[in-house]
């Protein structure tokens, strides 16, 4: 590896030592001792003034052992600055952001590691690969890093220092699905402790917010899970699925309650009513309510023409809102399912509705790329928010009502002021299509779900 402005080369050796060479004549200028493993990976800093050494024994026999770190050395006078463990197996690829303020360190542990290099901090863990992690870059403007393992094909996952967070544990690939498993749907509990992801890998799971962990795993649904959401108090998830059934989980510890069946075909959308008794789902062309006591199916509406995508309730219970392939958002009448208007100014498949937060105002995002914003009284048009280059898929108001939140398959999360439909926020932090987002009930944290297989929680 040559340093950036090309006087010296630097050399790792199975004899547990990495070497600095003056390019021009060839001369050894310095020995970096201190491994007590092989050196196998090597990265010089972007200014050339460190150099990162990663070690580990990659022998059959001896894949538990060696000392799986990654080092500093100052170039200058060899001295070694930092040592970071983490790693539990060999540590094989080294890669510097374009800026220097980041470390990516990948070995056959299966992992990614994201180190400070000034003050040694692991800043994440990224549980990338199913085999070793063989080589890293970052793209040049540090938003983007590569990875490649003995899987084959190259990973691309979104990376920002801004204080964001990935949830580790995350979704399994199933044998017939894409290889990076995306998320499908978010859910905060109502208390905001903890936030349910759906996903094409067949589950749904918990996560504890507090320490970011992984709480339990749904299985049971035989195929994608598309929408999950909590009931008002918390203690029911309900998940929708690609097998034509919704399923209702205790939030506690995820036993199994009741199956509804009953759809003919995926079941997109799922809700509940604002005092859980109710719960509404969409398939096929038509909207299902539900008796949630008794699992019971109350009424059918099909007003759409065309899958319908999703559905939420108002506020107040009274009205439900549904999108579909028709291009259309219809307001239907509850408990009756009774067809109240419909709402026509999208172009294209309406992929999400919500109701802010005092039920004045219903938002809708579509496959046209555009978000429209009407008054829920009588569906006049109020506004609508133009930014995203594809698919509008995410959709959520915060909880003050005061900001719009969307994400779509441009990879990116946009937050709007609801009240001029001016953009405050675009951010990319994913590496794929942003399908599911979702306000945490104290309106400081927003979770994004991706099609890169990552739920991502940052600070508003």
């Amino acid at each position: 590896t040559f340093s950036p402005d090309g006087p010296l080369l630097a050399s790792a050796s199975d004899d547990q030592t990495a070497r600095l060479w003056r390019v021009s004549d060839g001369t050894c200028v310095r020995v970096l001792t201190g491994h007590s493993k092989p050196v196998l990976g090597l990265a010089f800093a972007p200014d050339g003034d460190t150099l990162a050494t990663s070690s580990g024994s990659m022998s059959f026999w001896q894949l538990s052992s060696g000392d799986c770190t990654v080092r500093l050395w100052r170039v200058a006078d060899g001295r070694q600055m930092k040592s970071f463990a983490g790693h539990t197996a060999y540590v094989k690829a080294l890669a510097y952001s374009s800026d220097g303020n980041l470390l990516a360190s990948g070995g056959d542990d299966h992992t990614i590691r994201i180190w400070h290099p000034a003050t040694g901090e692991l800043v994440q863990t990224l549980e990338a690969h199913r085999s070793t992690v063989w080589s890293l870059a970052f793209s040049p403007d540090g938003r983007r890093l590569l990875s490649t393992g003995d899987e084959g094909g190259i990973q691309v996952r979104g990376f920002a220092d801004d204080g964001s967070q990935t949830l580790t544990g995350q979704h399994e690939a199933a044998e017939d699905d894409f290889s990076h498993k995306p998320i499908s749907d978010l859910a905060f509990s109502p208390d905001g402790s903890l936030l349910a992801s759906g996903s094409f890998d067949h589950t749904a799971r918990i996560w504890h917010l507090a320490d970011r962990s992984l709480v339990r795993t749904l299985k049971g649904h035989q195929d994608y899970v598309r929408t999950v959401a909590f009931a008002p108090d918390g203690q029911v998830l309900a998940t929708a699925s690609d097998d034509q059934t919704v399923r209702l989980w205790r939030a506690s510890d995820g036993a199994p309650l009741k199956t509804l069946a009953g759809h003919g075909g995926w079941v997109r959308g799922v809700a509940f009513s604002p005092d859980g008794s109710l719960l509404a789902s969409s398939s096929d062309s038509n909207v299902r309510l539900w008796d949630v006591g008794g699992a019971k199916m109350l009424q059918t509406a099909n007003g759409h023409k065309g899958n319908v995508h999703c559905v939420a309730f108002s506020p107040d219970g009274t009205l439900l809102a549904s999108g579909a392939d028709d291009a259309h958002v219809q307001l239907w009448r509850v408990p009756t399912l009774q067809p109240v208007r419909t709402l026509s100014e999208h172009s294209a498949a309406v992929l999400r509705v919500a109701f802010s937060p005092d039920g004045a105002l219903l938002a809708s995002a579509s496959s046209d790329g555009v978000v429209w914003l009407r008054r829920a009284v009588d569906g006049e048009p109020v506004r609508n928010f133009e930014g995203h280059t594809g698919d509008v898929q995410g959709l959520a108001f915060s909880p003050d009502g005061q900001v719009l939140a969307s994400s779509g398959s441009d990879w990116t999360v946009r937050l709007w002021r609801v009240a001029d439909a001016s953009q405050l926020r675009c951010v990319e932090i994913h590496a794929d299509s942003v399908r599911a987002m979702a306000f945490a009930p104290d309106g400081a944290t927003i979770a994004s779900g991706s099609d890169d297989g990552t739920v991502r929680l940052w600070r508003v």
